[in-house]
């Protein structure tokens, strides 16, 4: 693994923004090395005369050879900005200044090419050995008006999992528990999250 030789101090990843938030998280859990992986892109198109992309790869290489990120895990540059893997999102469609840190913030910013962190997980990171990646494992976000149809004809299409993405707690319209226990008993399980920013799910 490139980490692991004495010479590099941080690697740089390239990402498009729509799902940069999700590989970098990806990397936040997986990645064992305690040396920073820094994700940067671009919101404007390169050949815009006013593109951020190069800024923000240059950001991303004094971060990745600072130093100062060892042990914080995977981490977003944007706009100066540095950003935890595992809090931070997209928040604005355009803007170049659309990834945030809700509630909890930043960890840092870069000014004048020099970098300034200003905080650091106080808990330390999971790190999971997974030896692949499975593709099966299906997304379900909820809204007003949401069926189990769509739980059910997961499980029933070959997904080997499946992530809820509930209200609130963990809460969801009638019939997605009974769909839930089917679903388990079937041996695929279901994992709640909520679509919250903030908080966590908890059982009633």
């Amino acid at each position: 693994m490139l980490l692991a030789d004495v010479a590099v101090s941080g690697v740089v990843v390239t990402h498009g923004t729509d799902t940069m938030e999700e590989s970098a998280y990806l990397a936040w859990l997986l990645v064992r090395s305690d040396k920073p992986v820094v994700f940067a892109g671009a919101q404007r198109h390169a050949g815009q005369q006013d593109t951020e992309g190069p800024r923000n790869i240059h950001d991303a290489i004094l971060l990745a050879a600072s130093g100062a990120p060892d042990g914080i895990g995977a981490a977003i540059v944007f706009e100066g900005d540095i950003h935890g893997a595992r809090h931070v999102a997209k928040t604005h469609t355009s803007r170049v200044d659309t990834f945030r840190s809700a509630g909890l913030g930043k960890l840092g910013e870069i000014d004048g090419g020099e970098v300034h962190l200003y905080s650091r997980p106080a808990l330390p990171r999971p790190q999971i050995a997974a030896p692949r990646l499975d593709p099966d494992v299906e997304l379900i976000a909820l809204s007003l008006g949401s069926t189990p149809r769509y739980l059910d004809r997961a499980g029933a299409n070959g997904a080997s999992g499946i992530v809820l993405s509930a209200f609130g707690r963990g809460n969801a319209p009638k019939g997605f528990a009974a769909a839930t226990e089917r679903l388990v008993a079937a041996g695929i399980p279901v994992i709640i999250a909520s679509r919250c920013a903030e908080g966590r799910t908890r059982a009633g």
